[in-house]
């Protein structure tokens, strides 16, 4: 009974998303890849946004009533289409295996295949192990167990005020202002079961993980990557051991920022590139997500501005932005001097320098975190570094060049360089750009090797 009910958590939402993606758009249906993968991400956040509002309306939570709106959100698009026959049709899942070489599909089979059984093995890691990662149970499933007992959200606050507060309305816990959204798949889960259960509750984050790879694949097709490269590519982002880690240690949001995030920016230049709106409301939503997963999501959704002045102005902005690049290292110079701080992150002059490059160098290229994650995309982008500014492709470039930015202005002018030097923080803020560094890649390796630089249609 628990296998069933888990897995109509899990497929509720997920379905919902699907169809909305699937059946509702004009036109040709989006891939299957696509919609699934997205889907998942689109009804997780109709889920969550459902379940702030039946608590800010004062109601209770209930499993099957929350269901059942679901149910009816999924059901609207299936209603509405106009050509259910051809949404249900899978021809795209076909096409990617029919035009490969027997070589290159039985590689892309053994390739996916060994993505399957490794989930499963994570799926049972999740399911047999308790909460364990520190900050999981210290600072996340902390609201997710008051929330699931009361049957609705209450305040969570710094120590002071709960002391002063009736500590039967308001809570406290060491990081009070994360917001809701991972606490409240985690209430999902629990609410499904009808119990507390601090291992069966985190099957989200394996729902998460197949989602990104589902999604990754589908988007890497639209982009034109081959099916054979779409599938190497897959396998290396879902076979990444930092990436494995945190859906087996479910309750941290880094897996959920980085699918987000990644997804968001896939679905981005896919519009900017091709002009379809479907991708642009897809990439919206998701990039809007960011900070209602974690903090730092606003800085992530940031990135989506010199992307998108790059992709208007190439030359204007690229130099712009050079220049505000440098002005801001000047600035950070003074700053870090008054103990500024950004989002509990206080700027600081006594980084060691030369340690924190020493740290990053050895989780970044010598530890096992990453496999050759981070061998292969410099060396990609060295390979392909005359069509870094191509197109499309320089947006990319100039989002990844954002996040390098912002990733080394935390490590080397505020106290988070502590956590690097401890390996404590270093690899939950590098994963955040994990999946849009693996796309990156891969559109660099396609540019490189197949045609002209494509027309943007934003222009």
């Amino acid at each position: 009974m628990d296998a069933i009910l888990l897995f109509l958590s899990v497929a509720l939402p997920w379905a919902a998303g699907t169809a909305w993606l699937r059946f509702l758009p004009k036109g040709a249906p989006l891939p299957w890849a696509t919609a699934i993968g997205y889907g998942h991400f689109v009804g997780i956040l109709a889920l969550t946004l459902l379940m702030r509002a039946t608590s800010l309306a004062g109601l209770k939570w209930n499993f099957w009533a929350l269901a059942a709106a679901l149910a009816a959100f999924g059901l609207v698009p299936a209603w509405r289409c106009a050509n259910r026959r051809a949404a249900l049709a899978m021809p795209d899942l076909r096409a990617d295996w029919a035009g490969l070489a027997r070589w290159k599909a039985v590689v892309a089979a053994i390739l996916l295949a060994v993505v399957a059984v490794r989930y499963a093995g994570l799926l049972l890691e999740i399911v047999w192990r308790p909460l364990f990662a520190w900050d999981a149970w210290m600072q996340w499933a902390t609201k997710a167990r008051v929330w699931f007992e009361l049957g609705h959200m209450a305040p969570f606050v710094p120590v002071g005020e709960w002391i002063a507060a009736d500590p039967a309305r308001v809570f406290t816990d060491p990081a009070p202002s994360y917001p809701a959204t991972v606490p409240l798949l985690q209430v999902w889960s629990a609410l499904a079961l009808g119990r507390w259960d601090d291992a069966l509750m985190n099957v989200p984050w394996f729902a998460c993980g197949v989602a990104m790879g589902f999604a990754f694949h589908g988007q890497a097709r639209a982009w034109g990557v081959s099916a054979f490269l779409a599938a190497v590519g897959t396998y290396l982002l879902m076979t990444v051991p930092f990436v494995n880690i945190h859906v087996a240690l479910a309750g941290y949001a880094e897996l959920h920022m980085a699918a987000l995030y990644g997804l968001s920016a896939m679905a981005f230049f896919l519009w900017a590139r091709d002009g379809d709106a479907r991708q642009g409301w897809l990439a919206l939503v998701l990039a809007l997500a960011l900070p209602l997963v974690k903090k730092p999501g606003i800085f992530w959704l940031a990135s989506f501005v010199p992307a998108w002045l790059v992709l208007l102005r190439p030359r204007a902005a690229a130099i712009g932005l050079a220049v505000a690049a440098v002005a801001g290292v000047g600035a950070l110079f003074f700053l870090r001097e008054t103990g500024f701080r950004v989002f509990n992150y206080a700027l600081t002059a006594d980084v060691d320098t030369a340690e924190v490059t020493k740290a990053l160098a050895q989780n970044l290229f010598q530890m096992g975190n990453w496999n050759l994650l981070f061998w292969l995309v410099p060396a990609a982008a060295f390979a392909a570094w005359r069509k870094l500014l191509d197109g499309p492709l320089a947006g990319m470039t100039a989002m990844v060049g954002f996040g390098a930015y912002f990733l080394a202005v935390v490590f080397y002018f505020s106290i988070a360089g502590e956590w690097v030097s401890d390996f404590s923080t270093v690899n939950r803020a590098v994963f955040h750009m994990v999946p849009l560094l693996a796309f990156w890649m891969l559109a660099l390796v396609e540019r490189r090797f197949h045609g002209p630089p494509e027309p943007l249609r934003l222009r």
